[in-house]
C-alpha cells in the first residue's frame, strides 16, 4: 500500500521526465505503489537495489506497468528523492516568505528544526530515503538543486536573524550545509524512543555554531 506522504505529493512529480502523469485514481494509486516500493528498497539495500525489475516485483505490478511512467530507474530515484525531501522543499519556502516565527536566531532555527523534525517524523522512510540518497556522491544530480536551495534558504534566514554575526557569508553557508546534512542523519539514524533526546541535544548544538566566540 502506498504511503499517505507519496498519494498525497504525486504532483509534485509533474516537473520529472516521467513518460505520462498519473492522472486517475488507479493509476495514481499504481504510481505511489511504485514510488513506496521503490523508498523502501533505497533504505533496505542502497541506490543499487533499486530497479525497474525490482520495484516491478515489490510493488506487485508487471514490468510493462513500471516503464508506462519511468522510463529508467534514474527517474525513479528522481521521483524518491522529490518524495522525500518534500519537507526540505516546504521548509525552505516558508522560510524564503519570511513564515517560520522566531524574534532571535536561537528561536528561529528550532522553529525551522521543529518544522522538519515534525514532517519527517511522520514518514521515516522517507528521511532513512533521503538520507541515503545524498550519502552517495553520483547522486548529486538527483538531490545537488533539492538540498542546495533548502541550505541557501537556511543560509539567508540565518544571516538575517544574526544580528551580531561575525560570520562571512561563505562561513554561515558551510555551516548550514553542516547543519542540513547531520540533521538528516540523525532523523534517519535515531530510533523513535531515542529521537526526542537526540534531537533536543541537536538543537542546541545547532544553535551554538552560529554564536560567536571569543
Amino acid at each position: 500500500m502506498p504511503s499517505s506522504n507519496v498519494a498525497s505529493n504525486l504532483e509534485s512529480l509533474r516537473e520529472l521526465p516521467l513518460r505520462r502523469v498519473p492522472r486517475q485514481q488507479r493509476s495514481r494509486r499504481r504510481v505511489a505503489n511504485m514510488i513506496s516500493a521503490a523508498i523502501d528498497l533505497l533504505v533496505l539495500g542502497g541506490t543499487e537495489a533499486v530497479t525497474t525489475s525490482a520495484v516491478a516485483e515489490k510493488a506487485g505490478v508487471p514490468i510493462g506497468s513500471v516503464y508506462q511512467f519511468f522510463p529508467d530507474r534514474e527517474t525513479l530515484l528522481l521521483a524518491v528523492a522529490e518524495i522525500s525531501s518534500r519537507p526540505l522543499q516546504e521548509t525552505a519556502e516558508l522560510i524564503n516568505s519570511d513564515s517560520i516565527p522566531g524574534s532571535d536566531l536561537d528561536s528561529w532555527l528550532v522553529s525551522v528544526l521543529n518544522q522538519l523534525e515534525d514532517q519527517w517524523s511522520k514518514h521515516p522512510a522517507d528521511v532513512a530515503a533521503w538520507n541515503a540518497l545524498v550519502s552517495v556522491p553520483n547522486m548529486d544530480a538527483v538531490t545537488g538543486p533539492i538540498f542546495t536551495n533548502f541550505v541557501n534558504a537556511l543560509a539567508q534566514g540565518v544571516t538575517q536573524h544574526n544580528k551580531s554575526a561575525r560570520l562571512s557569508e561563505k562561513e554561515t553557508n558551510e555551516l548550514c550545509w553542516v547543519l542540513t546534512t547531520s540533521l538528516t542523519a540523525v532523523l534517519s539514524s535515531s530510533l523513535a524512543m531515542k529521537r526526542t533526546s537526540a534531537m533536543a541535544a541537536f538543537k542546541i548544538w545547532a544553535t551554538c555554531m552560529f554564536t560567536p566566540h571569543a
